[in-house]
């Protein structure tokens, strides 16, 4: 599953909060900080490094298009 919310359980791995940008590492099992309003996705740092210049040229396309 790649979408928790803050207090959940989550296994090993790096989370990302997209909303403000912050990153939690989990090394064992243990819990999500926030509440239930804040939503944790689990991604490689890879996947982030990769997707961020993609999604930055599709948004420079729009305002592009639409200006």
């Amino acid at each position: 599953m790649l979408k928790h919310t803050g207090g959940d359980r989550a296994g090993k791995g790096t989370y990302w909060n997209i909303r403000n940008g912050e990153r939690v590492d989990i090394a064992e099992e243990g819990m999500l900080p926030g509440d239930s309003r804040t939503t944790w996705y689990r991604m490689p740092a890879t996947a982030v490094i990769v997707a961020a210049p993609v999604l930055g040229f599709c948004m420079q396309r729009f305002f592009l298009s639409s200006g």
